[in-house]
């Protein structure tokens, strides 16, 4: 399965390119000068239990980033990210969308972007960088109850 990080999502790309799974949108908000913030969308296979195409916000950091750059390069894909990089759903919308998709997929993207809510282990790993407490966790450290929230929708939507 494969994830594609492009400029901008047109719905009509979505149709046509079934080889891609989903899409990664760098956005150009920055955390204390951390761009690690992404839109995700789902091609048109995946899309059908969902409304749209947007499944939501996720934000992705990799180890040792340095600030003003993505941790993706852009016309890039890849299956699953390596062991210097995590993400995590900013909503729990992100998690609702998630969990109306097929289970197969949902896990398969979970495991590809290294989430920290399905794979809590991965926080030990980089809660020393700041990246990942300026950035990847900054919503979460003023909102425990969000925290907590897409925690429970992960657990229900677990197989």
């Amino acid at each position: 399965m494969k994830i594609r990080i492009i400029e901008s999502f047109i719905p009509l790309l979505a149709k046509l390119n079934k080889k891609t799974a989903f899409y990664l949108i760098p956005q150009k908000w920055n955390d204390y000068s951390y761009t690690t913030t992404y839109e995700l969308y789902a091609n048109q296979t995946i899309k059908e239990p969902l409304d749209s195409y947007l499944i939501g916000t996720v934000k992705i950091m990799r180890s040792g980033l340095k600030k003003q750059t993505y941790p993706l390069a852009l016309d890039t894909e890849f299956e699953k990210l390596d062991e210097h990089f995590c993400s995590i759903g900013q909503s729990a919308e992100y998690y609702k969308n998630l969990n109306r998709i097929a289970p197969l997929y949902k896990n398969t993207l979970l495991e590809a972007l290294r989430d920290i809510v399905a794979y809590p282990e991965l926080t030990a790993l980089y809660d020393d960088e700041d990246v990942f407490c300026l950035s990847l966790m900054r919503d979460f450290h003023e909102n425990k109850q969000l925290l907590n929230e897409i925690n429970h929708l992960y657990q229900q939507g677990k197989p």
